[in-house]
């Protein structure tokens, strides 16, 4: 995580936790993610549960947000998540195909 984000240190920390937590596996379509590349297909993002747009001006906590690729957040918008959990990391050790 060579770059800091504009949201400051303490999200830096946030994010960092959650795609630690989250086991740097994209939540939506099980994607390994990759820590500094922005131009990947699986570049890290944390991502809201809920949209921002629908809680201007709140404090997530972790449990509140998920590690997501930049495809599946990208897809997802302002929509609110919806969990994949069928998929099985012994059959796709890499994720699933976005």
């Amino acid at each position: 995580m060579s770059r800091q984000s504009a949201r400051g240190a303490e999200w830096d920390a946030q994010r960092l936790r959650v795609l630690e937590r989250d086991g740097w596996v994209c939540t939506s379509c099980g994607s390994w993610l990759e820590a500094d590349h922005p131009q990947a297909q699986h570049d890290a993002t944390v991502d809201h549960i809920e949209p921002v747009v629908r809680n201007v001006g709140k404090v997530y906590s972790d449990s509140e947000l998920v590690a997501m690729c930049r495809r599946c957040n990208g897809t997802k918008s302002d929509r609110p998540l919806v969990r994949v959990t069928w998929w099985d990391a012994e059959i796709f050790p890499n994720g699933l195909p976005c």
